[in-house]
């Protein structure tokens, strides 16, 4: 074998490709700072979004939690609850469930046209969740003023979410009570034997069978 060839074999096979590289990148190094400029700022934002996410996140819980306390205040009346929730800056996230403790507060108290405007101006939360509850309150909201019809177009909405959020078991028990108040006897009959049959162990048997030993009289 000749001395040139046996040098060629003792060569870094990466050679090339490291001068290759090394070339393309001093062809290019003001492109590659560039975008390392732009790389860097681009996880300087993401770490700020995140500190922010965080901080907003926080601030939702510590609403949340204030105003899950004076929902639960039993030193409190209705009115003062009310007062209480009223003064709190509900977001988007968690906290939007104090928005909802209001509406519900102004149906203890037979407020149904109140309720009905408040809902109007709540806005969607980033939380599915809420935005079920929101929609299953609404539902109730609408039954309680007569307004039947419109509330089972929600109750079916909920029923056919496969993601949605809240019980159905429950929201099948709402379902039934609201085809009895529109004397939808038969409807309300095969809501309860669904109720019955898809969630033999829900919590709410006995305000099921109560409300077939009733129909069951029609």
């Amino acid at each position: 074998m000749k001395r040139k060839e046996r040098a060629h074999l003792k060569e870094d096979p990466f050679q090339h490709f490291i001068s290759t590289v090394l070339q393309w990148i001093s062809l290019n190094r003001r492109k590659l700072v560039a975008t390392a400029v732009v790389i860097a700022s681009v996880l300087v934002v993401l770490a700020a979004v995140t500190l922010v996410r965080a901080h907003s996140y926080t601030r939702e819980n510590r609403r949340y939690s204030e105003a899950l306390e004076i929902r639960n205040n039993d030193s409190l009346t209705v009115d003062e609850k009310i007062e209480k929730l009223s003064q709190l800056k509900a977001g988007r996230g968690l906290s939007a469930a104090a928005q909802l403790f209001l509406v519900g507060l102004y149906m203890e108290q037979g407020r149904v046209q109140d309720a009905l405007e408040m809902m109007d101006d709540i806005s969607s939360s980033h939380l599915d969740i809420i935005n079920d509850q929101k929609t299953l309150l609404e539902a109730q909201i609408l039954s309680a003023s007569d307004q039947e019809r419109q509330a089972l177009d929600l109750f079916n909405q909920l029923l056919a979410d496969k993601d949605t959020e809240v019980a159905k078991d429950y929201v099948l028990l709402l379902m039934a009570r609201t085809q009895y108040k529109a004397r939808q006897l038969d409807m309300a009959r095969q809501t309860i034997e669904r109720l019955l049959e898809e969630y033999p162990l829900t919590a709410f048997s006995s305000q099921a069978k109560e409300l077939q030993d009733k129909l069951s009289m029609q």
